[in-house]
């Protein structure tokens, strides 16, 4: 009978080891495509072997498995090393637009608004520039989002706790046009065009 019970338990171990191998292997596969795909959680499930109807799912059971956490910092670590990107680079990059100043790029009153030339602006403000062209109804400036630059920064450095509505508010404000005059924090501006001699009143 001795020998019978260690038979048996020989004969599961493998099995269960084979199990442990497998979710470590799915853990590591995850958190290496979460870092290439540029944090698609669901993408990175499929990728580790997960079905795409539990994709979604899954992901955000791993992202909270705390050794999920620790392999993306790691390999997250190590792309900025091999890309030479300091932390340091990247929050005063967020700085840039936390902190820029709607009166660096325009000047306004009574209504008129002008734009400053570019030669005012020195390189951090320009870097606050996310693109600039001429539309339809005058020349229109893009900004860095002011508002989520100040959570992401605000979450940094303690001063918000990413929960509640400062998380909410960082969901809510992606990077995109805001024309001003508005009811909230600007990241866009659009100057009106002159007239042209073709126009009609």
């Amino acid at each position: 009978m001795s020998f019978v019970r260690w038979t048996r338990n020989n004969m599961a171990s493998p099995a269960k080891q084979a199990i442990k191998v497998s979710a470590e292997a799915r853990r590591a596969a995850f958190a290496q495509e979460y870092v290439a795909n540029g944090a698609d959680g669901s993408a990175a499930a499929i990728t580790a072997g997960y079905a795409p109807a539990s994709a979604a799912q899954q992901a955000s059971r791993l992202l909270a498995d705390k050794r999920v956490v620790a392999m993306i910092a790691s390999l997250q670590r190590d792309a900025a090393l091999a890309a030479g990107i300091r932390a340091k680079d990247v929050i005063d990059e967020i700085a840039i637009g936390a902190f820029a100043d709607l009166n660096d790029y325009v000047t306004w009153d009574a209504g008129i608004v002008k734009l400053r030339p570019s030669a005012e602006l020195d390189a951090r403000k320009r870097r606050a520039v996310v693109s600039i062209k001429q539309g339809q109804w005058g020349i229109e400036i893009k900004l860095m989002d002011k508002l989520g630059a100040l959570t992401k920064l605000g979450q940094h450095l303690g001063v918000l706790s990413g929960e509640g509505g400062d998380a909410d508010a960082e969901k809510q404000a992606p990077m995109g046009f805001i024309v001003v005059p508005a009811k909230e924090i600007q990241s866009a501006i659009v100057i009106p065009r002159p007239p042209s001699d073709g126009d009609t009143d």
